[in-house]
């Protein structure tokens, strides 16, 4: 375990000192112990120190010592353990410290020096399982949203957000673009330069794609070198269409990866809602259809889904 910072929250100065004997004395792990004497004192240090646990007396000169936890939890940090201590061994106290957030109730009375040790290592431990797992879930879910090459949205994440903004623009008549962009010679780049220098074309590509459209629009990797985009809030599907030849237009242009500059370009299907589709499913599908249509035509290009 790191070094602990301890922060003892106490207005009895004998106590004070008999905790931090003891902690000091029992102590198997570098420890350094903060004291405070009321609740600013207190309030001050947590600004100011990274604490990793704090005990806290009940009672408090200008504070309770619950509605100062309150304080903490709400202000300064959630998830900091917290042992509040008393006096008196009132289950109505314990309920409530406990219901607050407190990490642990001890007695004064009754405290034990190795209870006491044992009931900081037990919160610090949880705090620190507690955001292992949370962090775990949070890159689960990441992975289960995001191209691991790109960090743009996968094929999973756009059709559940596109669904979403499809069934706001049926409840407010909105207008609606599914974009499907193909990358035009990627193939004879991976072929030729790689596929280490294919991924970081497909990287330069995301980054574009990132600058063209708008914070609202909703892009995604689809596939290998495919990518979809959702862009809502257009007046018209004019709009759209200009949108598409600033994708083809930027696209077009080299790019300088490492030593050698690539040249590559794209070409786009486009389907509208609502004339092209009702459903998420219907309108990637044509505008696939449309993007196959761009391609015969000679690359380079968009072809807008007709019905």
């Amino acid at each position: 375990m790191n070094e602990i910072k301890l922060l003892l929250v106490d207005a009895n100065d004998v106590d004070r000192a008999y905790y931090r004997h003891i902690l000091i004395e029992l102590s198997k792990f570098s420890l350094t112990i903060i004291e405070a004497k009321n609740a600013q004192e207190a309030l001050a240090a947590l600004k100011k120190e990274k604490i990793s646990c704090a005990l806290l007396d009940h009672r408090l000169p200008d504070q309770d010592g619950i509605e100062l936890l309150k304080i903490i939890r709400k202000s300064i940090d959630p998830s900091l353990p917290i042992i509040l201590l008393t006096g008196h061994g009132d289950e109505d106290i314990a309920v409530h410290a406990l219901k607050e957030g407190a990490s642990d109730y001890l007695v004064k009375s009754t405290i034990k020096p190795l209870t006491l040790v044992h009931s900081i290592l037990e919160a610090i431990t949880k705090r620190q399982t507690d955001n292992a797992a949370r962090e775990e879930q949070l890159q689960l879910r990441h992975d289960a949203y995001y191209d691991d090459l790109t960090g743009l949205l996968n094929r999973h994440a756009f059709e559940e957000m596109a669904v979403r903004a499809l069934s706001e623009a049926k409840r407010h008549s909105r207008l609606l673009s599914f974009l499907f962009i193909d990358l035009d010679y990627f193939k004879a780049v991976n072929d030729s330069l790689g596929h280490s220098v294919g991924d970081e074309m497909l990287v330069a590509v995301s980054q574009k794609l990132t600058g063209i459209l708008r914070k609202e629009d909703i892009i995604a990797r689809i596939g290998g070198d495919e990518f979809a985009a959702l862009i809502t809030g257009v007046e018209t599907a004019a709009d759209t269409c200009q949108v598409a030849e600033k994708i083809i237009k930027e696209l077009a242009k080299p790019f300088q990866l490492g030593a050698p500059t690539v040249q590559i370009g794209a070409s786009i299907g486009i389907a509208h809602y609502p004339e092209s589709g009702q459903s998420f499913v219907e309108l990637l599908n044509h505008a696939d259809i449309a993007l196959f249509q761009a391609k015969e035509e000679g690359r380079g290009r968009f072809a807008v889904y007709q019905p």
